[in-house]
């Protein structure tokens, strides 16, 4: 109820010195004159605004001039949470919203060079941000908390982009080469291996790791993955929804995964040199019929499966 009447107080104050009325976003940013039937308006005035979505009202800002260099904004939201944000300059350098207080540290040219959350008597968050020589790229962030150093570099190159991730029990590496997308990851005392990536002549990226080789369309789609183990290759739809899978052995097994409008495999079909030796078709309830062939490749059973494959609730032979 206080909550209420702080926020009541707070609008009566404020209505007398309404300025303008703008069409806003979600998150209160103007997005040019306020029409009848907009979604989100927003209330401006000298030092304030009110935020509305359908006519309800979202949350009051006010701000407050410390010196001619620092104001500090305060958000009381319609369920009483209140946010405090102090700028300097025009920058951000404190937050407060509960017991969370985070702080801000920039360097001469106006970019974050040490961030610090704290959380009620808790030891402090640190994040220390790295930028090129001479440049404004982000090359790292380090960040220092209870659960030990979490270390994000990034490398951007002319024809790709890597963000690589370590913490204490190991890391994640992300590769981003137009508008292929890639990753991999790595356990406390493993080696990374390196990934190699360039072009074939007939214009596919080719990733090769360890024994592992894909080829992927400009669009992004692997088209093929071999190892000295097996050689798969995708089929799309022309809209690239992912159709079948063909996996080839070199003991001349082969096997078809059929997937439906959702990516869902609904059926696995199974070759020995060409001859059909079994059929697995996938339920919604989770279970699964198998069809098993004789060695001419003719169907001679149908197994059912309960969920989870552990037990069988009918048998129809041909």
């Amino acid at each position: 109820m206080k909550q209420a009447v702080v926020i009541g107080v707070l609008f009566i104050m404020l209505s007398p010195l309404a300025g303008a009325s703008m069409k806003a976003n979600s998150i209160g940013q103007p997005l040019g004159g306020y029409e009848e039937g907009d979604r989100y308006r927003l209330e401006l005035s000298s030092y304030s605004r009110v935020l509305y979505d359908e006519g309800k009202q979202v949350w009051v800002e006010i701000d407050q001039y410390i010196e001619p260099a620092t104001v500090i904004t305060t958000r009381t939201y319609r369920d009483g949470r209140i946010q405090k944000r102090t700028f300097t300059d025009g920058s951000l350098v404190k937050e407060q919203e509960g017991s969370t207080t985070s702080t801000y540290t920039l360097d001469d040219a106006g970019r974050l060079i040490i961030a610090s959350t704290t959380v009620r008597e808790d030891e402090p968050t640190l994040a220390y941000y790295s930028y090129d020589r001479g440049k404004p790229n982000l090359i790292s962030i380090a960040r220092l908390g209870e659960e030990g150093l979490v270390l994000s570099r990034f490398v951007r190159e002319p024809d790709r982009y890597t963000v690589t991730v370590v913490d204490e029990e190991g890391g994640q590496r992300y590769v981003s080469q137009g508008s292929l997308r890639m990753s991999d990851a790595w356990k406390e005392e493993e080696e990374l291996s390196p990934v190699v990536i360039d072009e074939t002549e007939e214009g596919y990226l080719r990733l090769v790791q360890d024994d592992r080789t894909q080829l992927y369309s400009r669009s992004g789609l692997v088209q093929k993955e071999y190892t000295d183990e097996y050689e798969r290759t995708f089929y799309y739809t022309l809209e690239g929804r992912l159709k079948e899978v063909h996996t080839e052995y070199p003991s001349e097994r082969m096997v078809v995964d059929i997937y439906d409008d959702d990516r869902t495999l609904v059926l696995r079909h199974e070759l020995q040199n060409g001859v059909p030796t079994k059929d697995t078709r996938y339920h919604e309830d989770f279970g699964y019929t198998e069809t098993l062939y004789d060695r001419e490749g003719k169907p001679y059973v149908d197994v059912t499966w309960a969920a989870g494959g552990m037990r069988v609730t009918s048998i129809r032979y041909y």
